[in-house]
């Protein structure tokens, strides 16, 4: 409720307030809730609701992306929701490990219009952006990618092949492809150095066991795996030849390369890469590796669940 509040006061003091929320993962947001928010001059909706005319598809197809944007100078966009759990406060998981960036310059309008795209498609309001004129000092080459469905599996394979020495993925939950595994494979036979890290611990342990014929091929391929044993591994980064990163909204899962509409920041800058790879780092020394016994140590039951179909992890 404290964020809420602090919504309510700034918006009586003249801010305008846009707040989308994902109803999938809002759902505990009661109508009073809303309705005060709204009251209070907080302006208010539910993003990609459902469709009669296309119920199956429309309750299935969330919006992912995750942005703050504030007077048109500054956003964010990266991992951390907003919850009690992501400040480290989940009983079971605790400590929440994320990756986030602050943009400035003109990357802030690209995101504020996507933001507004958004917007109207969930409330039918258009709205233009405001341009402000910022300073391009400390100025980071950069890409910002809006993807909705395949498009981003598409980049990410592009990204994987332009690999020749070293490749970095982290992600909370890793359900990949046929494509994205062959484009792995393909990368670590033609002598890629391959890092993989990926929670011990999940908040969603259904996502686990689809996982696991994945990661032992990849382990018998010689691709390393590192399970985040801290807390609760939450970043989504990939990291390229120490020359390019990604850092997104998108899960290495089918629900973000086909379903959700997600973010991504692809960067170029070799500064900030370098302070991405020291974090990544720190996050594989507070891992434990992947290895066959580990495996063979996964209870029975649990491994049972990895024959589920997995068209059925496209909606969860």
């Amino acid at each position: 409720m404290k964020f809420f509040n602090l919504l309510k006061e700034r918006a009586a003091e003249g801010v305008k307030i846009k707040l989308s929320v994902d109803r999938f993962g809002g759902n505990d947001m009661s109508r009073t809730l809303v309705n005060d928010l709204k009251k209070n001059g907080v302006e208010f909706t539910f993003s990609r609701k459902a469709s009669m005319q296309h119920f199956f598809y429309s309750i299935n197809y969330r919006n992912h992306r995750k942005f703050v944007v504030v007077d048109g100078q500054e956003a964010y966009l990266g991992g951390f929701n907003i919850g009690e759990e992501y400040l480290g406060n989940h009983k079971k998981l605790g400590y929440w490990r994320d990756y986030h960036l602050r943009i400035k310059g003109e990357g802030v309008f690209e995101i504020e219009q996507q933001f507004l795209k958004d917007w109207e498609e969930d409330t039918g309001q258009h709205l233009s952006p405001q341009h402000v004129h910022t300073s391009d000092s400390n100025r980071a080459n950069y890409q910002l990618l809006f993807s909705t469905g395949e498009e981003l599996e598409q980049k990410v394979i592009k990204l994987i092949n332009c690999a020749r020495t070293k490749l970095t993925i982290a992600t909370p939950y890793f359900i990949p492809s046929e494509r994205l595994m062959d484009a792995l494979i393909s990368a670590k036979e033609k002598g890629v150095s391959i890092d993989i890290l990926l929670p011990d611990n999940t908040g969603a342990w259904f996502t686990k066991p689809p996982s696991y014929p994945k990661t032992e091929k990849l382990l018998s391929k010689g691709i390393q795996i590192f399970l985040y044993e801290k807390g609760f591994f939450h970043g989504k980064v990939m990291i390229i030849d120490h020359t390019v990163a990604n850092i997104s909204t998108a899960n290495w899962d089918p629900r973000s390369f086909y379903l959700n509409d997600e973010a991504s920041c692809i960067i170029y800058d070799r500064e900030i890469i370098a302070h991405v790879e020291r974090e990544i780092n720190e996050d594989k020394a507070n891992s434990r590796r992947l290895t066959k016994r580990v495996i063979d140590e996964i209870p029975k039951w649990e491994r049972s669940l990895q024959k589920t179909p997995e068209w059925i992890y496209y909606y969860f």
